[in-house]
């Protein structure tokens, strides 16, 4: 209760100073009164009580910011004080506020943006429940057949599989529509612990061959095909022809295999069918470490496990079938590709951080250097060390915090860029955020580095200040040399690979991307004679040479 009464005090002390101040005066003026009064009882005259009553007082000024003190909030309004000048000193000086503000934002904008991407892509936890235990089969197993032995062999783990990319035509009031949909097994959601919005998930019967007329939409496909419509569940859409009934609708949040991904459905699991089953590589394995295992115990288990899957095939396989299979954290598989090139990049922004604190360094000494007079005369005025620290402190404050607002902003134009710059491929990309401890942590290390280079205006002084902007100048050539020698040579390396002739001529050249549904091809002869008849009509259209 205490520290509370205390807090509203302060309170009260900040936001209403005015009053306390004019209740303060009247205070002093009738403490200063009474002593006159008493004085006057003793048969002095007023003007000689009037002295006497001041000097028995004390100076009423320096009694009154005695009492201010007092209220403990002095420091704020120094601050606030100090803040208005350090704003007035930076508009006085534009040329350098404009340059230290717009190498801030280059710095602390590209290193946010970059180092936020990594972090999102590589290092930020996947949104399952403990993500950390969800593991995939690296090099070299894919299959139906293989993935679902794998799946009734496996103990130390529980394993689905998932499919990719695979390209199906929507058919719904009189639109077609090209998704992008993933082939699951019926135990997915159950490996990666999460549900549906709305709905249901597959049943496992329901990736049984002729059982698998089945889908479940993606929150983006239901809101934006369907207008969010909650009686899609159980109609039946037609995809490729074929009639499917809707199942369930995924959360809004959930991305698995890929952002891209409309829909997903069972794969179709058919023994008789031994070229489908075992001939292709098509679909992968993800698992859930069960309660008690380690990655270590799922990986001395997989070469067994593979050994009897061997021995499933209809055919003989190649003793070094899935020799090289191992077990990976499902999160490291995801960045594997990218990792390299995130990192390099992170470390390349990083030192453009540098680059930007020396910059703004030697700006901050040069302008010291001007205000050499300034200082002096407000020392020979009275002004402690101290009191000159801070105001310099606070003037780096304002600064750092325009640059870092400006350079939030960068930051936003770059992400918005992102998608454009990087492949689209790139795994969680669409995920990527501004993370609140990156961005922490760049603001800290400029404000410990523009707070060491403000102590250099208060060292005696020009000698030292000018080793200093040396240093600073030094330390920016090595790491600018390092950086204009790598992006030389990445330069080099791109216009070699530009030089090298591939025999093809790409001007003029038009792609696209056609599925045609069973009805046209129903088998192969069919489906060669549909797309022979495609060229003949596409080669009638205007300014068409040829077409393959």
């Amino acid at each position: 209760m205490l520290y509370l009464n205390r807090l509203a005090l302060r309170l009260k002390a900040l936001f209403q100073r005015d009053q306390l101040d004019h209740q303060l005066e009247d205070e002093l003026a009738f403490h200063l009164a009474e002593q006159k009064a008493e004085l006057l009882a003793t048969g002095l005259s007023e003007a000689a009580a009037e002295r006497q009553a001041r000097l028995l007082f004390g100076p009423v000024t320096s009694t009154a910011e005695q009492c201010r003190d007092t209220r403990r909030t002095q420091w704020l309004e120094d601050f606030a004080t100090d803040t208005r000048y350090a704003i007035r000193s930076l508009r006085l000086s534009p040329s350098f506020a404009l340059a230290g503000i717009l190498t801030l934002a280059l710095g602390i904008g590209a290193n946010t943006a970059f180092f936020a991407t990594a972090y999102g892509i590589l290092f930020r936890p996947l949104p399952y429940p403990s993500p950390d235990r969800l593991i995939e089969i690296d090099e070299g197993i894919a299959g139906i057949g293989p993935v679902t032995s794998i799946r009734s062999l496996a103990k130390a783990a529980d394993y689905a599989g998932y499919l990719p990319g695979n390209q199906v035509n929507l058919f719904e009031n009189g639109d077609a529509a090209r998704l992008d949909a993933s082939s699951v097994t019926a135990n997915l959601l159950s490996v990666l612990e999460v549900s549906p919005a709305r709905g249901r998930w597959f049943h496992p019967g329901e990736e049984q061959a002729g059982k698998h007329h089945v889908a479940v939409l993606s929150h983006r496909l239901w809101r934006d095909r369907f207008n969010s419509d909650p009686a899609i569940l159980g109609r039946k859409i037609l995809l490729d022809e074929k009639a499917y009934e809707v199942l369930g609708i995924m959360p809004q949040s959930f991305a698995f295999p890929t952002p891209d991904t409309d829909l997903w459905l069972p794969i179709a699991i058919d023994p008789r069918n031994v070229g489908y089953m075992w001939g292709g590589g098509n679909l992968f394995a993800i698992g859930r470490l069960k309660p008690g295992t380690t990655i270590s115990s799922a990986q001395a288990e997989i070469k067994p496990v593979i050994n009897r899957t061997r021995e499933l095939f209809p055919w003989r396989m190649p003793d070094a079938y899935g020799a090289g299979a191992i077990i990976v954290r499902h999160d490291e598989l995801l960045g594997k590709q990218v990792r390299p090139k995130l990192l390099v990049l992170s470390i390349a922004t990083l030192l453009l951080l540098l680059i930007a604190c020396g910059n703004v360094g030697n700006l901050m000494l040069a302008r010291s250097i001007q205000r050499e007079r300034e200082f002096k005369m407000r020392e020979a005025l009275g002004a402690s060390r101290s009191r000159l620290l801070r105001q310099i402190l606070t003037e780096n404050f304002v600064l750092v915090t325009a640059g870092g607002l400006a350079g939030i902003l960068t930051a936003s134009l770059i992400f918005e860029a992102l998608p454009t710059l990087l492949p689209k491929d790139t795994p969680r990309l669409s995920e990527t955020l501004a993370n609140p401890s990156i961005l922490l942590g760049a603001f800290t290390s400029l404000l410990l580095t523009l707070g060491l280079f403000a102590l250099a205006p208060l060292v005696k002084r020009k000698q030292r200040s000018s080793h200093l902007s040396l240093a600073l100048i030094g330390a920016q050539l090595a790491i600018a040399t390092t950086l204009l020698i790598g992006a030389g040579l990445m330069g080099r390396t791109l216009w070699q690979l530009a030089q090298i002739e591939t025999g093809l001529k790409s001007t003029g050249l038009v792609t696209a991307s056609v599925s045609a549904g069973p009805s046209r091809c129903p088998n192969r002869d069919t489906c060669n004679a549909f797309i022979e008849s495609l060229n003949r009509k596409l080669l009638t259209l205007p300014g068409t040479q040829s077409v393959a």
